[in-house]
């Protein structure tokens, strides 16, 4: 099975990209870096194989939140059809950028809510193990 699709965490700065042949980026670097930071100070992409661009044009819905990207791919010989893709990263609860991951999950429902409809949704990433023992619904709301 061919790999169309890959999820990158990386230390790229600015507007850096990553480029592998065959493959288009679509990412989002940390715009907070540490003022003696040699590299980038992390951020969240996709790599998309470029034969699926033939068939799908590519959106990015959201980069509001450091560690968040949506992407929507939408079928370009169908625009009823689509699929919204998120990539997300939450750092390590002992990061030196804080533990932020009740903000993160926060945002990261917020937005679910926001980019749900009818058509798939995927969401990928490195959420560091925190799974924890708590419900993952709000008995109120789902």
């Amino acid at each position: 099975m061919q790999m169309f699709l890959e999820f990158v965490k990386h230390n790229l700065k600015d507007d850096d990209e990553i480029y592998i042949p065959g493959y288009t980026w679509f990412g989002h670097n940390r715009s907070t870096l540490c003022n003696i930071a040699v590299r980038g100070s992390g951020g969240v992409g996709v790599l998309i194989r470029n034969e699926l661009l033939n068939e799908y044009n590519v959106i990015v819905l959201d980069r509001s939140f450091e560690g968040i990207i949506w992407l929507k791919l939408g079928a370009k010989n169908d625009n009823s059809y689509y699929i919204n893709l998120c990539v997300a990263y939450l750092t390590p609860e002992r990061s030196s950028r804080g533990n932020l991951a009740q903000e993160f999950y926060d945002m990261l429902l917020s937005q679910v809510y926001t980019y749900f409809d009818e058509n798939p949704m995927l969401i990928m990433g490195d959420l560091n193990g925190r799974i924890g023992d708590k419900q993952d619904f709000n008995e109120l709301i789902d």
